[in-house]
């Protein structure tokens, strides 16, 4: 909802996979000077054993395809998933 208190409906597609950002420096240690040549990575199995939920950071990168009103375009959805069981995913749309 804007300020204004519209409200549009934006379908979005983000089944493209994308980046754990854990292995970005998010891990706690974020923006932390490291000296001049540092770099930062991590490596992850991709045999489904490692997630969100296993790594010190749940916040995920994933690109994306929008559509609103007929347009289509693409960028990136960032999105943290909860490590707590006692929240799940709801939709509140229908169809």
């Amino acid at each position: 909802m804007t300020a204004g208190g519209r409200t549009y409906r934006i379908d979005s597609d983000a089944s493209a996979g994308g980046g754990y950002m854990a292995g970005g420096g998010y891990g706690g240690h974020h923006g932390k000077v490291r000296g001049r040549d540092h770099e930062e990575l991590d490596v992850y199995p991709l045999d489904g054993t490692v997630g969100p939920k296993t790594l010190d950071s749940a916040l995920t990168d994933r690109c994306c395809e929008f559509e609103w009103n007929g347009q289509t375009g693409y960028g990136i959805f960032e999105f943290a998933l909860s490590r707590s069981s006692s929240y799940t995913y709801c939709p509140i749309l229908a169809g």
